[in-house]
């Protein structure tokens, strides 16, 4: 193993944890952006999509920062639960997102 292998192995871990971190962010940003759209709807039945996206870009945020604690304090191993409600919390915005889409127009 060269001195760069040794090295970096550290650094991913930091890498993985910051995109964990950024997921997190960026999941909370697009929820303030739905509920400012349900918002700006008159939080009628139009509004119900946005708000299903949000609560669901909310878990998505609560596991990206759990899994960026987990690998910050070493465990690397990323459980199957984690990785399936991240997976179903975004193809949920996926499918909120777009029935918005078809709702606006």
């Amino acid at each position: 193993m060269n001195g760069v292998t040794a090295r970096d192995r550290g650094l991913q871990l930091e890498r993985t944890a910051l995109s964990w971190r950024r997921t997190a962010l960026a999941s909370t940003s697009i929820a303030a952006l739905f509920i400012h759209q349900a918002a700006k709807e008159g939080w009628e039945a139009s509004a119900i999509v946005p708000l299903l996206a949000t609560f669901t870009l909310l878990g998505t945020a609560c596991a990206a920062f759990i899994r960026d604690r987990t690998l910050r304090r070493g465990c690397v191993r990323l459980s199957r639960s984690t990785a399936f409600a991240v997976s179903c919390a975004t193809a949920a915005t996926a499918v909120g997102t777009a029935a918005i889409r078809i709702v606006g127009t």
